[in-house]
């Protein structure tokens, strides 16, 4: 009777470990990698900086556009709706400004910048047409 009772204890004592660790191991949120090209008035605009911002997921990220007007942020975001903003990079310490098509400042205002944008799992592409 003893020997049946250990082993039920025992069989009780492993359930008890795999529930608390679970089944397959830990989840992962799904998220998406996200990319785009920005242009104000039908032309790429350069040295800027396009921000991702989720106030729901708390979490936001960045990407630099290049001399086409491409972005790509680095790394992943988790998948959920977020808003951009866009600004001018700020100069290297000890260079003069890069000179570029200023930015109208409503796109550089998470209240004003009307771009708004759901991040779904896998790649996402979004073109930011700003106007003046």
């Amino acid at each position: 009777m003893s020997l049946v009772k250990n082993s039920l204890t025992s069989l009780v004592l492993i359930a008890g470990v795999f529930l608390l660790q679970g089944c397959g191991g830990a989840k992962t949120a799904p998220t998406g990698s996200v990319s785009g090209k920005v242009t104000l008035a039908d032309q790429p605009l350069s040295a800027v900086v396009v921000e991702f911002f989720s106030s729901e997921l708390a979490v936001g990220a960045i990407g630099n556009t290049q001399e086409d007007g491409t972005y790509k942020i680095e790394g992943k975001l988790p998948v959920g709706s977020y808003v951009v903003t866009v600004n001018h990079l700020p100069p290297e310490p000890g260079q003069p400004a890069v000179k570029t098509t200023p930015v109208p400042p409503k796109y550089s205002n998470a209240k004003t910048s009307q771009l708004e944008f759901t991040v779904t799992s896998g790649a996402n592409e979004f073109d930011l047409a700003l106007t003046k």
